[in-house]
């Protein structure tokens, strides 16, 4: 047994951090290489890495005044419960989604959200020494997958063809106005408050022997994440994510424990009334999606789409080698009577690497290719969608669906064949002789159309 003296050294200092953050690093990283291209993700996240070192440097320069009385204290420990108590619903929500779509498809969203605020509690009524030996301890299962992980996506990369990829997702297909350049001003701010733990672990309760050798444990910490979040963004980018499952459930447990702890008030009985509000209020916005769509804490940008834990849902990402994998350039939706048919152009291989050309396939459903024999169908590298179907039968909200569970990529052209149909009929004749994903990518660049053809611009 050891004494409780609410201290830490640097070392543990490093990895309660590293815990706690590593998992939301990683997702958020996912989901800006979803939404953004390789310029814009790269100064959006050096920005979030700016401010909060700036951050670190304004809550040590706060400190060494001191702040053990005064309104200054009071303000500090009620913007940090607020915050606490909204991120505790941020981090439960994030959590919950992600144990849906990976680990438990299927199951009761109601009974996720009791099982992860029993856990998160019983570990936020310990102090900072045990919460921190308590990652000292798991941090070897939450950073060291994560790394694994990443080490394997650099080998999963089409490197024959990786500068014919970059130059697709390099610079940013919006207009440079005013109004972009605010939205991703407030993606960075929203992004900081969430990921920043500074005011917490230096304001709430100053747990270091030595501040100037903590401030630079923590400056290096930060780089740290700073440098996984990058590469995690750029690596998404060029190739298909591959989920540490586990360290990201344990990360992201840690850091609900973590506002659980800082937001809920010290006095007997209080803890058990504060988590049973935190509680109700997830409950309110799983009821309601509207509202929860509003809620988005973050960001105005990335979406995130947590509709899908109202319906089932299956999707489970692996980790399937390349050649076990169709990867689609392009897709028709059509109509027929017998339902609505996918036909799919398929990268064909066959000639090796330095001569690809395209195959076509038809199916009803996309689930069914597989089990009919063929590979697993990728579309991380779909060039285009042709919807030759009535928005009757096909609606926005179809698409939304579509998008979400087969993983395409945001900056995927939409055309509707009824706004071609001359042009359609023409390539539908030759396609045999053509890829279709190529050519009306083309088509819209030659016309300055894509960023209105995107998928993530579609209303």
């Amino acid at each position: 047994m050891f004494s409780e003296n609410n201290k830490l050294s640097v070392n543990g200092i490093k990895k309660l951090i590293l815990t706690e953050e590593t998992g939301l690093v990683f997702l958020l990283s996912m989901y800006f290489a979803e939404k953004l291209d390789i310029l814009t993700g790269f100064v959006l996240i050096s920005a979030i890495f700016a401010c909060s070192c700036l951050y670190l440097i304004l809550v040590f320069h706060i400190y060494e005044r001191g702040t053990k009385e005064g309104t200054l204290k009071k303000y500090i420990r009620i913007k940090s419960a607020v915050k606490a108590f909204l991120l505790l619903g941020f981090g439960a929500l994030m959590l919950m989604k992600y144990v849906r779509e990976f680990l438990l498809p299927n199951t009761n969203v109601i009974f996720s959200a009791a099982v992860i605020f029993l856990f998160a509690f019983f570990i936020s009524r310990k102090g900072i020494e045990i919460r921190g030996r308590f990652c000292e301890l798991f941090y070897i299962f939450v950073f060291i997958p994560v790394i694994i992980s990443m080490i394997y996506e650099l080998f999963c990369i089409d490197y024959h063809n990786f500068f014919t990829i970059i130059s697709g997702v390099l610079l940013p297909q919006y207009d440079l106005s005013f109004r972009n350049f605010l939205k991703i001003f407030l993606v960075a701010l929203f992004s900081f408050l969430v990921l920043c733990p500074w005011g917490y672990l230096l304001l709430e309760e100053p747990f270091f022997h030595e501040a100037e050798e903590t401030k630079k444990s923590l400056l290096k910490v930060s780089f740290i994440l700073y440098l996984l979040c990058l590469l995690q963004f750029l690596l998404s980018k060029l190739t298909y994510n591959i989920n540490p499952v586990l360290s990201v459930v344990i990360s992201l447990m840690m850091y609900i424990a973590t506002q659980l702890h800082y937001g809920m008030p010290k006095r007997k009985f209080f803890p058990y009334i504060y988590t049973g509000c935190s509680f109700l209020f997830l409950i309110v916005l799983l009821m309601l999606p509207g509202l929860l769509e509003t809620t988005h804490l973050y960001t105005y940008l990335s979406e995130m789409n947590f509709d899908k834990l109202y319906v089932s849902g299956s999707h489970i990402i692996d980790a399937r080698e390349l050649e076990n994998r169709s990867f689609v350039i392009s897709m028709i939706i059509s109509e027929e009577e017998s339902g609505t048919l996918f036909t799919c152009e398929l990268a064909n291989y066959s000639e090796g690497i330095e001569s690809i050309s395209s195959e076509y396939i038809t199916v009803s459903r996309l689930e069914s290719y597989p089990l009919s024999g063929g590979k697993y169908l990728d579309f991380s590298h779909i060039r285009a969608i042709v919807l030759d179907i009535s928005e009757e039968s096909f609606s926005t909200d179809d698409l939304d669906t579509l998008a979400d569970e087969h993983r395409i990529p945001g900056n995927t052209l939409i055309f509707r064949e009824k706004d071609f149909p001359d042009t359609y009929a023409h390539l539908i004749s030759r396609l045999d002789e053509l890829s279709l994903g190529e050519v009306l990518n083309t088509l819209a660049e030659n016309q300055n159309i894509k960023k209105e053809l995107m998928l993530r611009n579609q209303s």
